[in-house]
């Protein structure tokens, strides 16, 4: 079981590493946003492609109760998978953007 410091370390890297990886595309900014003091952590794109605006959020990560709740996840990426790989178990995160009813169904904690 990871303890606070050890969930928000394997957060950070996962957003960082996120991160770096949308930021590969060089046509909008992409902004890492961490605040440990409340344990929110997200990735966002913010600029312009020609004409149209570009403003949204990857990514959104919040660490509550000691679980990682998994907000928003607008990546092709499995969130949990990759933070299972990087040592935080399954039971200790939460998929916050499925409906409550749903999560006994999953691999991941409830709540």
């Amino acid at each position: 079981m990871a303890n606070i410091e050890q969930s928000r370390a394997i957060v950070k890297t996962l957003i960082t590493q996120y991160g770096k990886f949308f930021a590969q595309d060089k046509t909008v900014d992409t902004e890492i946003i961490m605040d440990e003091q409340r344990d929110h952590y997200q990735v966002l794109q913010v600029g312009w492609e020609e004409e149209k605006r570009v403003y949204g959020c990857l990514l959104h990560l919040d660490i509550k109760n000691g679980k990682v709740w998994i907000q928003h996840n607008r990546t092709e990426f499995e969130v949990g998978e990759e933070l299972a790989k990087l040592g935080l178990a399954k039971h200790e995160m939460v998929v916050g953007f499925h409906v409550l009813a749903s999560r006994s169904f999953t691999e991941y904690a409830i709540g």
